[in-house]
C-alpha cells in the first residue's frame, strides 16, 4: 500500500491549488483525478464559457463598428472554430496542471476513489485497482447539476452546461431555466448569435441576492440583446417529443406555455461523493454537501472538504483559497484566510461584479447605511471606451464609515472589484484608498470616486 502525508481527490482549482501548496511545505503527496486535471473549472466552467463570451462581446463591437470610426461588412462568424477556440485554451491550461504536478513532484493517479476506511483509499481504473493510505485526506471532488424528476438530462433537448459549451450548431430556440450565473452568461451567448432565448427565474429578479439595481441594469442589458425574461414564474410542466422542449410555467396566475429546441438547465448544483463511500471513512453529509467547520474539517478531524462539495460559494476562486488554508491548517500553521470576503462575477454584458452585503442586506442586520455611488457615464476612460453603461456602488457604516460591500456593473467589473476586495481585507474605513493617488483616465478612478460620494469628497459629481 502506497502511503502519502497527504491525498487530495478531484485535481480541480480547489484540489490542484491544495496539493501544490502541500508540497510547497514539503509533504508527499498524491492527487486522485477521474477526468483532466483542472476540474470543471478549467475543463468545462470558468475558462472555456469566457472564452465563448470574449468571442460573443467582440462579435458585438465588431457589429458597431461605425460607432468607433471604423467600417466593417459582412460580419458573421464561424460557431465551430469559437468552440473550438474555448476547447483549445482549456486543453493548453490542463496540460499547464499536470506540469506544475510534475515540477513540485505531486503523484497524479488517474481514477476513481473509494474509501475504504478513515486513512485508506482504493483508486479504480480501466487496468488496476491501487490501495493507498494517508495521514490527511482533502476532499475536493467538486459538484454536478441537477435536473428535475420529470425533466432529466439527456443531452440533445434537456442539457446541462456541459452540453451548452460544445454546441455543433445554434438552436433557433432556448429555454433557459435558472436567472443565476450560469443561466445569465449563457443566455448572453446565444442570445448574441441568433438564438431565441426564454429565461426563467422563479423568485422576483435575476440574480437574486444581488444589488437590485444591477439587477435590473443586467435584465435591460439582456433584454436589449433579445432575451425574453420571465421572473417571479413557477415551472409547472415540462413536455419533451418530436425533437422540441415545451415549458408550462404560472406567471401572474395565468397558465402559459413556451416551446423550443433544447432547454439547458442552470439551476443548482449537488456535491460529487455519492460513490466514495464516506460511510467506510465515518464522514457525515447533509443532503447535497459535506458540512465542515471553520478549519474545513468534516467530523473526521484528518478529512477535509473543500470547494463545491460542500456547498456555497461554488467559486473556484474560493475553493483555491479552501485548499491552501485547509493544508495550513493541517499542517499546524495559521492563514489569512476570511470566508466572508470573496468576491463573485456574472461575466454578462456589461459584467457584474461584487463583493460583502448589498444595502439591503445591511439594514437587514441592523447597520445605518450610507451609500456610494459614481456612473461610469461620468468617467472619461469610460466614454473613450464606449463603456458607459453601469455604475461602482459602495454599501458603508454610517457610525464607523467601514466598507460593507461594493458593486460593480460595467465593463471590467471583474478586475475592478479588486480594489475592494483588498480594501475590505485591511483598509475597511477606506482610509488608504482614499488617499492613493488612482491613474486617469482609468475605469478604477470610479472606484476612488464613488467612495468620495459616499462621505462628500466625490470631485466629479
Amino acid at each position: 500500500m502506497q502511503k502519502y502525508d497527504l491525498i487530495v481527490i478531484g485535481a480541480g482549482p480547489g484540489g490542484y491549488v491544495a496539493a501544490i501548496k502541500a508540497a510547497q511545505l514539503g509533504l508527499s503527496i498524491a492527487v486522485i483525478e477521474r477526468e483532466s486535471p483542472g476540474g470543471v473549472c478549467l475543463n468545462w466552467g470558468c475558462i472555456p464559457t469566457k472564452a465563448l463570451l470574449n468571442s460573443a462581446a467582440l462579435y458585438r463591437k465588431i457589429q458597431h463598428a461605425d460607432e468607433w470610426g471604423l467600417q466593417a461588412e459582412n460580419v458573421g462568424f464561424d460557431l465551430a472554430a469559437i468552440v473550438q477556440r474555448s476547447r483549445e485554451i482549456s486543453q493548453r491550461l490542463t496540460r499547464g496542471v499536470g506540469f506544475l504536478f510534475k515540477k513540485n513532484s505531486i503523484e497524479l493517479i488517474q481514477g476513481s476513489a473509494v474509501f475504504t476506511g478513515p486513512n485508506t483509499l482504493l483508486v479504480q481504473n480501466a487496468d488496476q485497482q491501487t490501495a493507498l493510505e494517508a495521514t490527511n485526506i482533502i476532499i475536493a471532488s467538486g459538484a454536478q447539476p441537477v435536473d428535475f424528476p420529470f425533466a432529466r438530462f439527456n443531452g440533445e433537448t434537456v442539457i446541462s452546461y456541459r452540453e451548452a459549451l460544445i454546441p455543433e450548431q445554434l438552436p433557433t430556440s432556448l429555454i433557459i431555466i435558472g436567472g443565476g450565473p450560469i443561466g445569465l452568461e449563457f443566455a448572453t451567448f446565444y442570445a448574441t448569435f441568433g438564438t431565441e432565448v426564454t429565461l426563467f427565474e422563479m423568485l422576483d429578479r435575476i440574480a437574486p441576492g444581488t444589488d437590485p439595481e444591477a439587477s435590473r441594469l443586467l435584465a435591460l442589458s439582456l433584454r436589449k440583446l433579445g432575451v425574453k425574461i420571465q421572473t417571479g414564474t413557477q415551472v409547472e410542466q415540462i413536455k419533451i417529443g418530436d425533437g422540441l422542449v415545451s415549458c408550462s410555467f404560472n406567471h401572474r396566475e395565468q397558465l402559459q406555455k413556451v416551446t423550443a429546441d433544447k432547454m439547458l438547465l442552470a439551476t443548482g448544483f449537488r456535491g460529487n461523493f455519492a460513490d466514495l463511500q464516506l460511510e467506510l471513512a465515518g464522514v457525515e453529509s447533509a443532503g447535497p454537501i459535506i458540512p465542515v467547520d471553520e478549519n474545513l474539517r468534516t467530523n473526521v478531524s484528518h478529512i477535509y472538504a473543500i470547494g463545491d462539495v460542500k456547498g456555497a460559494p461554488g467559486l473556484a476562486h474560493t475553493a483555491s483559497a479552501e485548499g491552501v488554508n485547509a493544508v495550513l491548517h493541517l499542517a499546524g500553521k495559521s492563514g489569512g484566510f476570511r470566508r466572508d470576503l470573496f468576491p463573485a462575477t456574472i461575466y454578462t454584458t456589461p459584467e457584474y461584479a461584487w463583493i460583502g452585503m448589498t444595502e439591503e442586506q445591511a439594514q437587514g442586520d441592523g447597520f445605518e447605511v450610507k451609500v456610494g455611488k459614481f456612473p461610469f457615464a461620468a468617467s472619461g476612460r469610460a466614454q473613450t471606451s464606449g463603456a458607459t453603461t453601469g455604475f461602482v456602488k459602495t454599501i458603508h457604516d454610517a457610525v464607523t464609515g467601514n466598507l460593507l460591500g461594493a458593486h460593480i456593473v460595467g465593463e471590467n467589473a471583474s478586475e475592478l472589484i479588486h480594489e475592494f476586495v483588498i480594501t475590505m481585507q485591511g483598509d475597511p474605513d477606506c482610509t488608504i484608498l482614499l488617499s492613493a493617488i488612482h491613474g486617469h483616465p482609468t475605469l478604477a478612478e470610479s472606484c476612488h470616486e464613488a467612495v468620495g460620494a459616499a462621505f462628500g469628497q466625490s470631485i466629479h459629481l
